[in-house]
């Protein structure tokens, strides 16, 4: 969910109004006056006594004690803090006296803190993506991110980021495309761990020699915030032509949507234990919500994937494993039904090969 901006406002104050007025246009489609709405809320940045905020969010609190360096207005700081976080703040500023809001105000404008919202500049930039106005679009997200970053709010930092990874798609810039990917991924500790050490390759070996299975149990990757940016590497490398990449990032997305399966299934029984991946999915599946999850997250598409990069790098017996997992269940509708061809494919074009071993690929 998107934060209301660096501080929480109260319903009387007239930038917050706009700015959830913006939201109810966007939502509504109506682009005009969002625009209008959320433009308003850029022009009104300036902090002045009667947008103190009311109660600070958490997530820049140190940052700003340490800006303020000087003892007494820390001490000051520390204690407007105090008074306006522990009282509902739905009240207009009712915590602090008039002489306070001046002189906190001021305060925040010395170190150079703003009455902003990151988010009026992302929504803008979404409404001129939908209108095709990727320069403009380019703009926004970018002045949200640099505001974003400032405050480190993780969950909106991602949002944008793949906003700008499907303007990219969609605006035919590969570079900039892999290079916001590339960026994204700087926050995934696989991505760091692949950079220093070999648990990539390891991984993937324990695939390769023994079984996904195995993968899964020793490797767990639990941070689905990554999964969109693997399958979308997946897609560029696989236009590439890029196979090893293509079965690189199929494959961690496959795998982080099995580990966040496995670790559910865990906290929903303390005892659980599987022994295949099918058992695991089978199990899985009987959990709405879980469901849902290997829906929305794509899971059987990304299967496929990883069992096409497997075919186009010439090892038939893995991918077929891949293709017979997929093709297994009713919830991989399109995708089962490709996995169900590209595995026909594969018997048909290797009429020696033997199919009963297949399953070996998933299991222990």
């Amino acid at each position: 969910m998107l934060a209301f901006g660096i501080f929480a406002q109260n319903t009387y104050d007239s930038n917050w109004l706009r700015f959830q007025r913006g939201k109810a246009n966007f939502d509504n489609k109506n682009y005009g006056e969002a625009l209008a709405d959320f433009r308003s809320c850029i022009a009104s940045e300036l902090i002045t006594e009667n947008s103190v905020p009311e109660t600070l969010f958490d997530t820049i609190y140190n940052d700003i004690v340490k800006r303020l360096e000087n003892e007494n207005r820390v001490s000051f700081f520390k204690n407007c803090y105090l008074k306006s976080s522990r009282k509902n703040y739905y009240k207009l500023h009712s915590d602090l006296s008039k002489i306070e809001r001046i002189q906190l105000a001021n305060m925040l404008k010395d170190i150079g803190f703003k009455n902003v919202y990151p988010e009026a500049y992302f929504y803008i930039g979404k409404i001129y993506k939908l209108e095709g106005e990727y320069l403009l679009a380019e703009k926004n997200f970018n002045s949200a991110l640099s505001q974003i970053k400032s405050l480190q709010i993780e969950d909106t930092l991602f949002e944008i980021y793949y906003e700008l990874i499907d303007l990219y798609s969609k605006w035919d810039k590969p570079n900039e495309f892999l290079k916001s990917t590339n960026v994204l991924l700087e926050f995934d500790p696989l991505f760091y761990d692949k950079k220093v050490s070999s648990v990539g390759k390891n991984m993937s070996k324990v695939f390769l020699d023994k079984s996904l299975f195995k993968a899964i149990e020793l490797y767990r990757l639990t941070n689905d915030k990554f999964i969109k940016a693997y399958s979308l590497l997946a897609d560029y490398y696989y236009d590439k032509e890029d196979y090893n990449k293509y079965y690189e990032y199929s494959f961690d997305a496959v795998v982080t949507i099995l580990s966040i399966i496995a670790e559910e299934m865990k906290k929903s029984d303390y005892e659980y234990v599987f022994t295949d991946i099918e058992e695991l999915l089978e199990d899985a599946l009987k959990f709405g919500y879980l469901k849902d999850f290997i829906i929305s997250s794509n899971l059987f598409m990304n299967m496929y994937k990883l069992g096409n990069s497997l075919e186009l790098q010439g090892n038939i017996y893995k991918a077929q494993s891949i293709y017979w997992l997929c093709l297994n269940f009713d919830e991989a509708g399109t995708w089962g039904n490709k996995a169900s061809e590209a595995s026909m494919k594969i018997s048909f074009d290797n009429i020696d090969f033997v199919e009963e071993p297949k399953k070996d690929a998933l299991i222990r």
